[in-house]
């Protein structure tokens, strides 16, 4: 709030939280890397290449954008439902292209 010139008393009047200030970056920063990622996903057919093109993306993403990458750390840390959740989905997405003797990769 110092670097931005603002009063704690002026940041309570528009946020009444410090969760829903985080909440509402965290979603423009999701927005920001789903429309930086949506070319991606048009482009790769193939699953494997479509998730390590879309990793690669958003490393590259949070490594030129450190506040972003301590966000989504934070995010991470705080709601491992929603690490789950991508960890579900990618494993359903690789599922039917798994090796048969893939018996170490995530189900």
């Amino acid at each position: 709030m110092q670097a931005a010139g603002l009063a704690k008393g002026t940041f309570y009047v528009y946020t009444k939280e410090l969760a829903e200030l985080e909440t509402e970056i965290g979603a423009a920063l999701v927005k920001e890397i789903d429309n930086t990622l949506q070319p991606a996903r048009v482009v790769a057919s193939d699953p494997l290449a479509r998730l390590a093109t879309a990793m690669t993306i958003v490393l590259r993403y949070l490594a030129a954008v450190p506040p972003s990458a301590r966000l989504a750390a934070r995010a991470a840390a705080d709601m491992p439902d929603v690490g789950q959740g991508y960890m579900s989905g990618c494993a359903k997405t690789l599922r039917p292209h798994r090796p048969p003797d893939a018996s170490h990769y995530p189900r």
